[in-house]
Order: structure tokens, then C-alpha cells, then sequence
């Protein structure tokens, strides 16, 4: 039998209690994840074969100026450039390995998130800008065979940071040597079921050999919405203007009397790279476009994913390739 006062110890218990529980109580908390490098690693384990992830969360840590800082440490990866700038000749495993530095684009499949950027005169290097860049995906020849027979001499799959991994706002700076300066402003959110990331860069140097400055600034963004969690769409958006000067070829003799020279037809010609190209006065360019929509196959999806991959492919005409009117 409880006395009155134990009952109003107990109520007053009870309802400290409740009082606590309602204190206590918290909003929903939503914990997700976005595919990333250990993802990508996961699925490359699969194959058979030499494969590697680059990680550019610790490739920024240093200098990120072209592909050859992104590339350098891969095993059986061949990656630098005659000048210094963006024509690198990359090779895999001596793929192409007999082409000269401003054929570079061929033998290796070049995919930016996972559509190809190859053509029948290869690749635009002006677009393959190193920073924006979540990780890179390396498969050393053969092993890229499941990707079709033109990727024999292997693959590079360069994949953009999204939105759901980014803070809002990021101010990127680097400088060094030889008047070497580059530039990076960056931002991505996630707002409701969309999410977008955007990149602005511009980069400079003088080089280490007369005859070798470079310039570049581009833009690179994607816009990606969520229909539910196993689906979900992404357009990507990529433009960059480079300009590289070339130095030339130097003799043995000459690289040993003065490393810093160029060869003097080049000096005398002044002679640079402007990518895209300037088009000449009076000439008229043919443009084109091309929807390709085509079913993904089931060798290529992650588990549980389904879906279609469409490619727009805008094709400019140009030098040799140019109609007369």
C-alpha cells in the first residue's frame, strides 16, 4: 500500500521523465553517401589485371598544372610533354609510343565521366584540365578490352566532382617557378533533389626553355537531378582555350651547352598552338550535330544500377575537313 506521498514522488517522477524525454527529443538526421574512389576501386578490383585509381584529393595537394602532375606516379603510364604545357603524350604500356607529341591521342581511350572524347584525329587535349576532378580511373591495356577493341592500349576515364562533395565556396592558388601561376574558383551544393558543381581556371607560365609559355583558362560544370535513389540524371559541360608556345628539338650538344635554348627555326617563327584554333578571314565552318541513345550493357552497370547512356557530339569542320561555299 503506497502512502500519499510516495504517489507524488512517483507522479512527480513521471513527469520529470516525460518533461526529459520531450527535451531529449531531436529532428530527423538523413546520413548518405556518394560514390566515390573506394567505389571505384571496388569495381576496378574485378578485373583481372593492371588497374589503378588516382585519388585527387592527394594529387591537390601539390602542383596540379596538366595531366602529367595528375598522371606521374602510375606505374606503366607514360605521361610528359616536349614543352612543358598541355600537348602531353601519354602512353600506356609503350601504346603509340612511336607517334610524336602532337599525336598523342591515339591508342588509349580518353573518357571524361565515362564518355569517350576520342575521334578518327583523336582527342581535344585543350580540354583535359586536371583540377575538378573527383578521381581518375586507369585501365592498362588489355584490361580496358571490355570497352571495345579501340581500347586495346588501355583507358583513362577522368570523372568530375559532383555537387554532393564539395563545399559551397573554394579559392585554389598556386605559384612556383619560371612565372608559374594558376588559378582555381570552384563551387557546388546540393539544393533539394539538384546538385551542381561548377570550376572557373586560368594558368600561366613563362617556362624553363625560351619558346615555351603557356596560357589556359576553361570552365567545366555539371548539373545533376535525383529522381529517386537509384535514379538519377547529369549533364556535363566542359570549354577551355589554351595556348602553348613550342620550343622545338635540341641536339644532344645543344642540350648540354645550354638546356634553356630553342631550336632557332621555332624562335625565328615564333611558333605556338592556339586550341580551339582561330579560324582565318573568309572561311566558313560546316557544324553539325548528333543524339546517340544506346542501352547500357550489363557488363558495364555497378550492381543494382540500370539505365541508358546518351551521348550530343558538336563537331567543328575546319582546315582540311573545311567546305568551300
Amino acid at each position: 500500500m503506497q502512502s500519499p506521498a510516495s504517489a507524488q514522488e512517483m507522479a512527480a517522477s513521471a513527469g520529470a521523465a516525460a518533461s526529459y524525454a520531450a527535451a531529449a527529443e531531436v529532428e530527423e538526421v538523413v546520413v548518405s553517401g556518394a560514390r566515390g574512389v573506394a567505389t571505384a576501386t571496388l569495381d576496378l578490383a574485378t578485373v583481372p589485371g593492371g588497374t589503378s585509381v588516382v585519388d585527387s584529393a592527394v594529387v591537390d595537394k601539390g602542383r596540379v598544372f596538366t595531366n602529367q602532375d595528375l598522371l606521374a606516379f602510375q606505374p606503366g603510364v607514360f605521361a610528359q610533354s616536349a614543352g612543358g604545357a598541355d600537348g602531353l603524350k601519354i602512353s600506356i604500356r609503350g601504346s603509340a609510343i612511336n607517334r610524336g607529341a602532337n599525336f598523342f591521342r591515339t591508342g588509349v581511350l580518353l573518357m571524361f565521366d565515362g564518355l569517350p572524347v576520342n575521334g578518327p584525329g583523336g582527342a581535344p587535349y585543350e580540354l583535359f584540365e586536371p583540377l575538378g576532378l573527383s578521381y581518375t580511373k586507369i585501365l592498362r591495356g588489355a584490361n580496358a578490352n571490355s570497352l571495345g577493341a579501340t581500347a586495346l592500349g588501355g583507358a583513362i576515364n577522368y570523372v568530375s566532382k559532383h555537387g554532393t562533395e564539395v563545399d559551397r565556396l573554394q579559392i585554389r592558388l598556386e605559384g612556383g617557378s619560371f612565372n608559374y601561376e594558376k588559378y582555381q574558383l570552384s563551387s557546388g551544393q546540393v539544393i533539394g533533389p539538384w546538385d551542381y558543381y561548377v570550376s572557373f581556371t586560368a594558368s600561366g607560365r613563362d617556362g624553363f626553355q625560351k619558346q615555351s609559355e603557356a596560357r589556359s583558362a576553361g570552365v567545366m560544370a555539371n548539373l545533376g537531378y535525383r529522381f529517386s535513389p537509384d535514379l538519377e540524371t547529369r549533364l556535363y559541360f566542359r570549354y577551355r582555350e589554351t595556348t602553348n608556345y613550342t620550343p622545338g628539338a635540341l641536339t644532344q650538344a645543344e642540350v648540354r651547352r645550354d638546356p634553356t635554348l630553342a631550336n632557332p627555326l621555332n624562335v625565328a617563327q615564333n611558333t605556338y598552338r592556339r586550341q580551339p584554333d582561330n579560324l582565318d578571314a573568309g572561311r566558313q565552318v560546316a557544324t553539325g550535330g548528333r543524339v546517340r541513345l544506346a542501352r547500357l550493357s550489363d557488363r558495364h552497370q555497378r550492381r543494382g544500377e540500370s539505365g541508358y547512356l546518351g551521348l550530343y557530339r558538336r563537331q567543328r569542320r575546319a582546315s582540311l575537313y573545311a567546305r568551300a561555299y
